[in-house]
């Protein structure tokens, strides 16, 4: 089975994106998504998906993410 791919656009959001993120990896069918963090701001974006990494670990999600600027 293909892994689900997921671009957020203001993937370095602090005010939304964390929460969402968590949403998206307690939904089974998402878990193991390979997901984008798209952000102007590429040490936002770095910032969330290092928390996102954190959470993924912590709750056993299997959930990849790559903060881009493109």
């Amino acid at each position: 089975m293909n892994r689900p791919k997921i671009a957020m656009i203001g993937g370095g959001s602090f005010a939304w994106m964390p929460r969402l993120l968590c949403d998206v990896m307690l939904t089974p069918e998402l878990a193991d998504a390979d997901i984008r963090l798209l952000d102007l701001v590429a040490e936002r974006a770095e910032l969330v998906a290092a928390g996102a990494r954190r959470t993924a670990a912590r709750i056993g999600a299997g959930a990849t993410f790559t903060p881009t600027t493109d």
